[in-house]
């Protein structure tokens, strides 16, 4: 069985894919112009992601078929060809190097790393062992490549990305920045800069870098340089891309409020800006990235990306382990609900809403009655009950970094439970007596797990921490604390790879990790202490997993839709499950080329 990242889909639209080019016209977005209508580009179902062309127009891009992910070419007028066909494993990220001739992808293959191929899928080699969202250098010699991956989600990265240049002849390395985060860096046309974004401390801001790229005579000892800010705002902006003449950078942002293309005015040369941004496409309600400035600034492709939440409900019963009756929908895509938790007396819903502003919210257990327990700003996550009903621990940015708040259920008495400026801290667990909680906090690359006692104030905490799941490239992320509180379980997860690493079980006495079932993540406990149920979204079912005889049993098959998190209610009756489809096509905009 092979797990997949979470980006499965099943809308279908009906427009044919076609191309739009135009020989005439201005760059896109120049001089003020409102840009026309855009035109779709491909239109299959699912997800149509990284988009590449080369210079005699061929589209290079990456969807799921037949279980994996692939890279097809596409020529104006013909059918698509699946380029990896012959590779199990995903293959994706791919960009045609500046002749034309060679692709840089992202595959998971023999452990995952950046290979090389020819357009056509021949002559592979392994370029790197690590890295994401290759690169070229514009005379073909290198590519740069960050240690983090981008998908299509600015918003939900959990690693730490480290940028660096590899020349494709010889393998020779440099880094070009280390101090912070950095991800999908693009060379600026003349080779001598490089954009990237990343968080640029803690919480949840993005924002955007220039940097001046490794020159070919320069030793280690001058580096790294000192990147210079294109944005410094509150705004989430991802996904830098030059334009062919170097006067512009284009980048997607929600600072209008739906993310969409926008581009300033930049000096190649050293990176600083000049004037303010404009927006480029106009605002749709999707989420609009993964840039592409063709055909000498005649054409932008970017993806649209439409995603369709819901949480359902279904009668479980835990005692002959089987599912009763049929899922019934209870929250809608409108208010884009997610991390759903379930009160301890079954009657209410925690939730946050993912939209543009990411709130706390409660309803009944019917979806009924939602209320709005934070409005602001601020990114509020990841609600989570007390044992004794009486407040919701959630994580948020209000403070500056992502610390631990918990609020009442009518929301009052919204309280900071943890205060260490500087590091990001997510995801809380209360412990089922309500005496302790855990979260998980960024260490560099890579994240720890931590108890305290949610009763004393930050000052106060005696903290504790669990060991080390592994190595270095290794970390635990708990989903659920036993019911008799001596266990927990959770996700191994890699630093430099997207493939679950399994569901471990770990004892807190003994302070031991046992693996459960491998490749496999977001497991619950059961009242019994003994068995959980977890999410495949791989075979696109939820199942039961005895944890001592390691016997596992379908519950629900969830066909063409992507399982998120799921939750029981505290008497084992009830099970929540937030579903998602995701629909991403490639979409153009054409202009004047005088």
């Amino acid at each position: 069985m092979r797990a997949r990242r979470s980006v499965w889909v099943f809308v279908l639209l009906a427009a044919a894919s076609r191309w739009s080019g135009s020989s005439s016209g201005q760059e896109v977005g120049s001089g003020g112009t409102q840009p026309q209508q855009p035109t779709e580009v491909t239109s299959q179902p699912g997800q149509e992601l990284f988009p590449s062309v080369a210079p005699d127009g061929r589209l290079a891009y990456s969807r799921i078929d037949g279980g994996d992910w692939d890279i097809f070419i596409q020529r104006a007028g013909a059918s698509p060809v699946n380029v990896t066909a012959d590779s199990p494993a995903d293959d994706w990220q791919a960009e045609f190097s500046p002749d034309g001739k060679r692709l840089a992808f992202r595959s998971e293959r023999d452990d995952g790393g950046i290979f090389i191929m020819d357009a056509g899928g021949g002559s592979l080699e392994r370029l790197t062992r690590s890295g994401f969202n290759p690169s070229w250098s514009p005379d073909g010699t290198q590519v740069v490549y960050s240690t983090a991956q981008v998908i299509a989600d600015p918003t939900t990265r959990p690693l730490v990305g480290v940028l660096t240049t590899i020349k494709v002849a010889t393998g020779e390395r440099r880094t070009v920045y280390d101090d912070s985060d950095a991800v999908q860096p693009r060379f600026s046309p003349n080779g001598r800069r490089i954009a990237f974004w990343g968080f640029p401390s803690q919480g949840g801001q993005r924002d955007i870098w220039t940097i001046a790229a490794p020159a070919a005579d320069q030793t280690g000892a001058g580096l790294p340089a000192k990147p210079v800010a294109v944005t410094q705002d509150a705004a989430t902006d991802w996904n830098p891309v030059w334009s062919p003449d170097g006067r512009y950078l284009y980048f997607a942002s929600d600072r209008g409020g739906s993310m969409e293309i926008w581009r300033v005015g930049i000096d190649e040369a050293t990176g600083l800006v000049a004037g303010q941004p404009e927006q480029i496409t106009q605002e749709s309600g999707g989420l609009r990235g993964h840039i592409v400035v063709a055909d000498n600034g005649a054409r932008l492709l970017y993806i649209d990306q439409r995603l369709t939440p819901i949480v359902e409900r279904v009668g479980f019963d835990a005692a002959a382990g089987r599912i009763v009756g049929e899922p019934m929908p209870i929250l809608y895509a409108s208010l884009a609900p997610t991390s759903i938790d379930v009160s301890p007396d079954g009657q209410s819903l925690a939730f946050y809403s993912a939209g543009a502003q990411q709130d706390v919210y409660v309803s009944r257990a019917d979806g009924s009655n939602q209320r709005r327990l934070t409005n602001d700003p601020a990114r509020d996550r990841g609600p989570a009950w007390s044992p004794d009903g009486k407040r919701i621990a959630f994580f948020s940015d209000r403070s500056g970094s992502y610390e631990i708040w918990t609020i009442n259920p009518d929301g009052t008495a919204l309280t900071l439970l943890t205060n260490s400026p500087g590091a990001n801290r997510s995801t809380p667990i209360w412990a089922p007596d309500g005496s302790r909680l855990l979260y998980i906090q960024r260490r560099g690359p890579s994240w720890d797990t931590y108890i305290i006692d949610p009763a004393k104030p930050s000052s106060r905490q005696v903290v504790e921490q669990l060991p080390a799941i592994g190595g270095s490239d290794e970390y635990f992320t708990p989903t659920s604390w036993s019911p008799d509180g001596q266990m927990l379980v959770g996700n191994r997860a890699f630093t430099d790879r997207t493939t679950p690493g399994g569901i471990f079980v770990y004892t807190l006495a003994t302070k031991t990790f046992q693996m459960v079932l491998d490749r496999a993540a977001g497991a619950r406990w059961l009242n019994d202490n003994r068995r959980v149920i977890y999410p495949d979204n791989a075979a696109k079912k939820i199942l039961l997993l005895d944890t001592q005889s390691r016997e596992t049993r379908e519950l629900l098959a969830v066909p063409r839709r992507d399982i998120g998190a799921i939750r029981l209610s505290a008497d084992n009756r009830t099970l929540y499950i937030h579903l998602s489809s995701t629909q991403s096509n490639i979409l153009q905009l054409a202009g004047d080329r005088r």
